[in-house]
């Protein structure tokens, strides 16, 4: 989740920000991507999730295609993005049915920075409300009504 986090504040937030609270948002971005959205994920993995063939890996990036299948029979394409950093590969991005998930955050954390007076304690501890509020705009964009 480091790089992913990372790229979510920006260097513009992320340079200014202590190792310590990095690692608060690391474990708060985590938690908050499994509470709005790894609920959703798992209500499906009996359904059925299809892996499409891994994308040529000889690079630094490479992409994974998942197609996950609803209980209601609908399908959601997500799409991770994967960056090799020192030999492992990293998570950089999420794609969930067809909404960036990496630029919602990015604009949703430079946003409350901006509400918060630039404050990065208070944007870091309040990450999960903005998580709840990124999941209400992708339910609407993608028609479905909030869980």
């Amino acid at each position: 989740a480091e790089g992913i986090s990372k790229s979510i504040m920006t260097v513009k937030y992320s340079r200014k920000a202590t190792p310590e609270q990095m690692q608060r948002f690391q474990e708060n971005f985590k938690r908050g991507l499994f509470q709005f959205y790894g609920n959703a994920l798992l209500e499906y993995n009996n359904q059925g999730i299809t892996v499409d063939p891994a994308k040529d890996e000889s690079g630094e990036r490479t992409s994974v295609n998942m197609t996950v299948k609803g209980s209601n029979g609908a399908i959601y394409p997500v799409q991770y993005t994967l960056e090799k950093i020192s030999g492992e590969w990293k998570l950089r991005n999420v794609i969930i049915n067809g909404i960036n998930i990496g630029k919602l955050f990015r604009d949703q954390f430079a946003d409350a920075m901006q509400r918060n007076g630039n404050d990065l304690d208070k944007t870091i501890d309040g990450w999960a409300g903005e998580v709840a509020k990124a999941k209400e705009e992708t339910d609407k964009a993608a028609g479905n009504p909030a869980q």
